[in-house]
């Protein structure tokens, strides 16, 4: 398939059948462009991303939504999400933690942080997320407080999470109104489905 506005209408079809829950029908759709464009290796006019780029795109969604919880866990409603704090968030996914485990951090922040004598209390999300030994402590005070970290996927998780993140983001930026933001995550959910299909 060479035609960009055919490929462009297909990935169309396919969003729209995952936007209603049919994911089969959008799974046989992306499998048949991805034998198409694998004899270009390309969509014509664009170079290849390279796997890695969908990985932190989808490192930065789950960065946002780890984000969210901690906003309203630590009941900082008026937080933004500042690079400082997605950053470090990204890198600690990067480092191997999941998000199951980031997430009893912010439950070890929100139940057992320091608060000084002024009744400061130190549970910021770049602080939780700031190297691996900050990360294990706010964990282990979690844990403490909350149980046991829950598994969230089993062998494909990697992937399948992954796409989970991106269906409610996008769900989110539907609602939102924010149509450009919408459509690049819906390349990217394309693209990891695809990834998926060829497993």
């Amino acid at each position: 398939m060479t035609d960009r506005n055919a490929i462009i209408n297909e990935l169309a079809r396919a969003i729209g059948h995952v936007a209603s829950g049919n994911d089969a029908e959008a799974h046989d759709i992306i499998r048949t462009l991805a034998k198409g464009i694998d004899t270009q290796r390309t969509l014509p006019g664009i170079e290849p991303a390279p796997v890695k780029v969908a990985v932190d795109d989808a490192r930065k969604l789950t960065a946002m939504e780890l984000f969210r919880y901690w906003q309203r866990e630590c009941e900082h409603t008026a937080a933004r999400p500042t690079p400082e704090r997605l950053t470090k968030v990204v890198a600690r996914l990067r480092d191997g933690y999941t998000a199951a485990e980031i997430r009893k951090a912010i439950d070890g922040a929100k139940h057992s942080a320091f608060e000084n004598d002024g009744g400061k209390r130190y549970d910021d999300l770049e602080l939780i997320c700031r190297n691996g030994t900050k990360l294990e402590d706010f964990i282990a005070r979690g844990q403490k407080a909350t149980g046991a970290i829950v598994v969230e996927q089993a062998s494909t998780g990697g992937i399948e999470e992954q796409i989970q993140t991106l269906r409610r983001t996008m769900a989110q930026l539907k609602k939102d109104g924010r149509a450009t933001e919408y459509e690049a995550h819906a390349r990217d959910l394309a693209a990891l489905m695809a990834k998926r299909g060829a497993q």
